[in-house]
């Protein structure tokens, strides 16, 4: 967890150099967590979906996704499962978006130039 050390070559001859801190163990426990979460979430949302969806019929359910078993609408629930599930990564990644741009640090880092800002002569 802590910081790394390596040795770089320079001008000066052999130079210790820290790199960046490796990541957090938590947010190993937080990527398993939403791995199990966001299936579940999916899931939950097909039933919801199924559910309010025969009690009043605004969703039609095409005859080839009914298929002989005990439980006929399982393709449905899986198409739905896949569906929600990928929305549901995509709100929560665009959150996470959000986020890391307000709080991340500059993209330049301490021996970069800065950017360049001009002006067009031409028009």
């Amino acid at each position: 967890m802590g910081t790394k050390k390596s040795q770089v070559f320079t001008s000066e001859g052999l130079v210790e150099q820290k790199q960046k801190r490796d990541i957090h163990p938590i947010w190993r426990g937080v990527g398993v967590f939403l791995i199990v979460l966001i299936p579940v979430l999916g899931y939950l949302g097909s039933l919801l979906v199924i559910k309010s969806s025969l009690s009043r019929p605004w969703l039609r359910i095409p005859a080839q996704l009914i298929v002989p078993g005990p439980d006929p609408l399982i393709l449905l629930k899986i198409i739905l499962t896949i569906i929600i599930g990928s929305f549901v990564y995509f709100v929560l990644m665009l959150i996470t978006f959000i986020i890391y741009r307000i709080y991340s640090p500059s993209r330049s880092g301490p021996l970069d130039v800065p950017p360049l800002h001009w002006k067009n002569k031409s028009k």
